[in-house]
């Protein structure tokens, strides 16, 4: 975030990052600080459900974006399980029963802090191409980027970048 601020031909810089388990208080403070070092004065909203666009100097925006929501714990995974389609909630319950039951037989073997990402990634591979990046699996549709729980992402997203 430090390189980008001090790029002065970026107009619109984005920050998606994991609230993971420290939560998103304390990541949104941790970024506020750093925009602090750049601009001591500058006026920092609250972080609520849209996430945060912020004016920077005279034509710059920042904008922050702490997945799964602004407002829970978690990853981008977290995120991820609200955009699979209703045709596919059986099958991404038994994803997780499936996973469950394996860390249940190996003695945890999978650390709780990684079970959504592995659930997520059993998810991809059991799909008719598995294996596809995130990005091209939202173009598979095996997440659906229409979905209601993606409007406040895209929204943040066209306000961030202005299209």
């Amino acid at each position: 975030m430090s390189a980008a601020l001090n790029d002065q031909d970026l107009d619109n810089i984005g920050v998606v990052i994991d609230a993971n388990q420290v939560g998103v208080e304390s990541r949104y403070r941790t970024l506020k600080e750093v925009i602090r070092k750049y601009d001591p004065d500058i006026e920092l909203p609250q972080l609520d459900e849209s996430g945060v666009t912020i004016n920077y100097s005279t034509d710059r925006k920042i904008g922050i974006w702490i997945m799964p929501d602004n407002q829970s714990k978690g990853y981008l995974e977290h995120f991820l399980e609200k955009l699979i389609p209703a045709g596919s909630k059986e099958r991404y319950a038994k994803v997780k029963t499936l996973v469950k039951d394996h860390n249940k037989e190996y003695d945890s073997l999978i650390p709780e802090k990684a079970i959504q990402k592995a659930n997520i990634y059993v998810y991809l591979a059991l799909q008719k191409q598995p294996g596809k990046p995130l990005g091209q699996a939202i173009k598979a549709n095996y997440f659906d980027a229409e979905s209601v729980s993606a409007d406040d992402f895209v929204n943040w997203m066209k306000a961030t970048f202005e299209f």
